[in-house]
C-alpha cells in the first residue's frame, strides 16, 4: 500500500464526501476484505496520525455535512479514540458508515453546530454490529455454494439418482475403493481403512461427517 500511494494520497482518497460516495458496495461487498487496507493497515504502513487524519475528515464532513462551520481539527481526539477501538474496519467499510450516518441511517448526530460525539460512537457500534451479521451471512452463502459444488463435483455418483447411491454404498460394503468414491476426502485423524470400517458399522453417522469433511475440504 505504501509503495502505491503517499500519505497524503490516502487521505485525499479514502476521506471525506467523495470518498463516501464513490464506495457503493453493499456491507457484504466490503466487510473484511482482506484486499481493502484497515485503520491498522494505513498505521503500519505509514503511522497513527494517517489513520486519525482519514477519520477526523469523516468527522468533519459529516458535521459540515448539516451546514456547520467547525474545525478539522475539533475531531482529532475522537478519530484517535475510533483509530484505536476499531482499527479493525477498512476504508471503504469507514466510507459507508459515514455515509449512512448523512442519509439518517443512526438518527440525529449533529445537534445545531455540534457534532453528537457519543452518537457517532453508538452508531458505529451498530454498524460493527451490523457487519458482523453480513460477514456471518455471506460466510453461510459461501458454505451453502461450497455444499453445492461438492454435490455436483465430488460425489459424482448423485448424479444417477438415489437408487444408483444405494447401489453404490452397497458395494462399498464390500469393496474399498467404491467407498473411496463415494467419499474422495478424509479426515486425517484415522486410517482410510478405520473410516471405511467404522461407516459400514454406522453408515449415518459417520456418513454424515464424512459427508461435512468433502464438504469443507472443497472450499480450502
Amino acid at each position: 500500500m505504501k509503495q502505491s500511494l503517499t500519505a497524503s494520497q490516502l487521505v485525499d482518497e479514502w476521506s471525506g464526501t467523495l470518498a463516501q460516495i464513490n464506495v457503493k458496495q453493499d456491507i457484504m461487498e466490503v466487510a473484511s476484505k482482506s484486499n481493502i487496507p484497515t485503520l491498522a493497515d494505513v498505521t503500519r504502513a505509514f503511522d497513527n496520525g494517517t489513520a486519525v487524519t482519514v477519520i477526523a475528515n469523516h468527522l468533519h464532513s459529516l458535521c459540515s455535512f448539516g451546514d456547520t462551520a467547525v474545525k478539522q481539527d475539533q475531531f482529532l481526539d475522537t478519530a484517535l479514540l475510533i483509530a484505536t477501538e476499531y482499527y479493525f474496519l477498512n476504508l471503504s467499510e469507514l466510507c459507508l458508515f459515514f455515509r449512512r450516518c448523512k442519509i439518517g441511517k443512526y438518527g440525529q448526530i449533529v445537534w445545531g453546530q455540534r457534532l453528537n460525539i457519543q452518537q457517532v460512537m453508538t452508531a458505529l457500534y451498530q454498524f460493527v454490529r451490523e457487519r458482523a451479521e453480513a460477514i456471518n451471512k455471506r460466510e453461510s452463502q459461501n458454505i451453502a455454494h461450497q455444499q453445492a459444488m461438492m454435490r455436483t463435483e465430488d460425489v459424482p455418483v448423485l448424479m444417477g439418482g438415489l437408487d444408483e447411491l444405494h447401489e453404490m454404498q452397497k458395494e462399498a460394503r464390500k469393496h474399498y475403493s467404491i467407498f473411496r468414491k463415494i467419499f474422495p476426502r478424509l479426515p486425517p485423524d484415522l486410517s482410510p481403512q478405520e473410516y471405511w470400517a467404522a461407516w459400514k458399522k454406522d453408515e449415518n453417522r459417520v456418513g454424515r461427517i464424512l459427508s461435512a469433511f468433502c464438504m469443507k475440504g472443497k472450499g480450502e
